[in-house]
């Protein structure tokens, strides 16, 4: 029998009712199969998705079982040292895991994308794009990610009241205007950054014989096999222009969308190092260790005041001028195919949460020097420009 259908692989822990939305939402647009690893075995995320079909949702718990069969991965012997405290480590063991599950249940696609994640079909059905993938006999593709931008500090299901996103640059048409817009951004933050978190993108592959992940953005295709890689991402640092392919399909990236959702990321992650992967892949200066580090101090009035400064879009003009410059943009059919299912959404707003201050105690970043900014050469504005130009002629 020839393989079909499109699967999901993603990896949770703390994200609570909002997986309810997650599942919805990418079952109603044509996934066949979601395979939900669960960080924690306590997490009380396993309430919500216990409800769906075993036929369509898998559900896998990081426990003893699920390592002792990890132990005969291909990555796992590169891996097994990280796999305690590195997340990205049992993300990639879980997505080769998943192509293993999907290959015994004749699925032809695997997408690895994050539970704040949505995989997103502008103008195109979920079939018709990974048709006209198989017509170009792609076996990897690697979409740009668009980033959430919340309008307000507190938020229950972001997928549901979030419908501003920022384009990925590679996607933003050159002009004084939109250069504008995007440094408001730059210089509402620390570090100039115009993403607060990543701007690669995420990948889907073709489930065959011996494709394993390579990282969490994408896979590698095994030697010899005969297919293509294609993206629609435009990235500077890694110009391949015969692998560029016009489609509008990307990932919506929800990060940080709400107060509680950014003051839960941090408690869970609690104090980390500055680096991944025992110090072999340094984090440079960002929001992410600007938000790690206000976060251990402790206080929460500042931690609310960096979160609402940072993140939030408030401002009705600026989201007029956001829009217009083709900067950002607005979606609303996710929340509508959401809210058919859960209609209660539209006016749902969790129990009041009382946030308390905390001492760190011991939890303080001794060992941790300030990271030095980015060195790299190519700025946004650099980037920005080249992948225009790109665009323009390609």
């Amino acid at each position: 029998k020839d393989r079909e259908g499109v699967g999901i692989v993603t990896t949770v822990k703390g994200c609570g009712s909002t997986i309810e939305s997650w599942v919805h939402y990418h079952l109603h647009i044509g996934f066949l199969h979601l395979y939900i690893f669960v960080d924690d075995e306590c997490d009380d995320v396993l309430q919500y998705i216990h409800v769906f079909d075993p036929d369509h949702v898998s559900i896998i718990l990081n426990n003893e079982e699920l390592q002792q069969k990890q132990s005969t991965n291909i990555l796992y012997p590169s891996l097994s040292p990280y796999i305690a405290d590195e997340v990205q480590a049992r993300q990639q063991l879980n997505a080769e895991t998943s192509l293993h599950l999907a290959a015994e249940r004749g699925l032809k696609w695997m997408v690895h994308i994050d539970a704040d994640e949505l995989f997103y079909c502008q103008n195109e059905s979920l079939m018709d794009h990974f048709a006209f993938l198989e017509h170009r006999n792609v076996g990897l593709f690697t979409y740009c990610n668009y980033e959430a931008v919340p309008e307000k500090t507190d938020i229950s299901d972001y997928f549901v009241e979030t419908t501003l996103f920022r384009k990925h640059f590679s996607h933003i048409k050159l002009s004084p205007t939109a250069y504008n817009r995007i440094n408001y951004w730059k210089q509402k933050r620390n570090h100039e950054q115009f993403f607060i978190a990543y701007d690669n993108g995420k990948s889907a592959v073709r489930v065959i014989d011996n494709v394993v992940p390579d990282g969490v953005h994408s896979f590698k295709l095994p030697d010899g096999c005969g297919l293509n890689i294609e993206k629609n991402i435009i990235d500077v640092r890694n110009l391949e222009l015969d692998q560029i392919t016009n489609t509008s399909t990307c990932i919506l990236h929800y990060v940080a969308c709400g107060f509680k959702w950014w003051y839960n990321k941090y408690k869970i992650l609690d104090i980390f190092p500055n680096s991944w992967y025992g110090g072999k892949m340094p984090i440079q200066a960002c929001f992410h260790l600007d938000s790690r580090d206000i976060y251990m101090r402790g206080d929460v009035d500042k931690m609310k005041q960096f979160y609402y400064s940072s993140i939030v879009l408030d401002d009705s003009q600026e989201i007029v001028q956001q829009i217009d410059s083709g900067v950002c943009v607005r979606i609303n059919d996710v929340c509508e195919i959401i809210l058919e299912k859960y209609p209660e959404k539209r006016n749902y707003n969790d129990e009041y949460t009382e946030y308390t201050n905390f001492n760190p105690g011991q939890n303080v970043l001794v060992d941790n020097p300030e990271q030095p900014e980015h060195t790299n050469n190519l700025t946004l504005d650099k980037m920005w420009m080249v992948s225009s130009l790109v665009r323009e002629y390609q």
